[in-house]
């Protein structure tokens, strides 16, 4: 934040630890030149502008931490790090609801109440609406002149709502998620509105492969640490800019960092591209080729994979 008298005022309320940011500094470095590899190794293309993309926010607002930590006061500096972290991870929740959009494609639509497509749309569209208000507020409230002001509380409201409403989404994907999983699991298809919806005789679901069963457990980890991270950070923005959570170090290194990180070393080792990227969707489309899909989704199904395919 903007300050006249930069001899009181402390935007932190702290001065943030070197050796932290340093450490998440390598550490994200690490993991998103890993991520790299592997997308291009798997050719899993839209982890480019969403795991990546929020990889290197995540890497420029620890940077801009580091730098305050020479220069504490400087409002450069504050502003690159409130706003780089608030919305560096929404587009690595993009790509973890794109992600299991695809899963679904290849498990089953027919256990999912919503379509591949749906799960993209819905999810994407609420995510990008988060990352335009919380950028917004990070924005408003890194130009105030003091964290009392009424641009301070106007950005801090921005922010939190953004927050909030990427809260609800994730809370919104991780019910529809778990029920799929658990419809896939039992066998259990979702009841349509049209008797075409029973499977034609002699159809045999395909097995579950391990590499499945790994990205599956990724995923659900992976968002439980976003999750937790989502809550902290409205727990924070809803306590203020002057609030004893905000001005609480080992929080933020703890809530924000570490379950951020983790999430992303977690898609690291269940990464998409062993089941989902270019090579290995193609050999799960063919295998999938022989089941057999409700009649009225067939169709919409094989168009479905084939358009993810042609893109990945």
């Amino acid at each position: 934040m903007n300050s006249t008298d930069t001899s009181e005022i402390n935007p932190y309320g702290y001065t943030p630890d070197r050796g932290v940011c340093f450490t998440f500094i390598i550490l994200f470095g690490i993991s998103v030149f890993v991520h790299l590899v592997q997308t291009f190794y798997f050719k899993v293309w839209y982890w480019i502008p969403t795991t990546l993309l929020a990889g290197a926010g995540e890497i420029l607002g620890w940077a801009g931490r580091l730098w305050s930590t020479y220069n504490l006061f400087n409002s450069d500096a504050y502003t690159i790090q409130i706003v780089s972290l608030i919305i560096a991870p929404t587009p690595f929740i993009a790509a973890i609801f794109t992600a299991f959009g695809r899963l679904v494609m290849l498990l089953g639509p027919q256990y999912s109440r919503l379509t591949p497509r749906k799960y993209s749309r819905i999810f994407i569209t609420s995510d990008i609406l988060c990352l335009v208000i919380q950028a917004l507020g990070g924005a408003t409230a890194s130009g105030a002149n003091t964290p009392s002001d009424a641009q301070a509380k106007l950005g801090g409201y921005l922010a939190l709502g953004g927050i909030a409403l990427q809260l609800i989404s994730l809370i919104c994907f991780v019910v529809l998620s778990s029920e799929f999983l658990l419809r896939y699991k039992y066998d259990k298809p979702y009841p349509r509105a049209t008797s075409t919806s029973a499977f034609v005789t002699g159809y045999r679901r395909p097995r579950t492969e391990r590499s499945v069963k790994l990205f599956i457990r990724g995923l659900a980890l992976a968002t439980f640490f976003l999750f937790v991270r989502a809550i902290y950070r409205t727990i924070e923005l809803a306590d203020g800019w002057n609030g004893t959570v905000i001005h609480t170090q080992v929080y933020f290194n703890c809530f924000d960092g570490t379950m951020v990180f983790l999430a992303f070393f977690t898609m690291n080792l269940a990464h998409p591209g062993f089941l989902l990227g270019a090579r290995a969707f193609k050999t799960e489309i063919e295998r999938l080729a022989l089941a057999k899909f409700p009649a009225t989704y067939q169709d919409q199904n094989q168009m479905d994979l084939e358009t993810a395919a042609s893109q990945s």
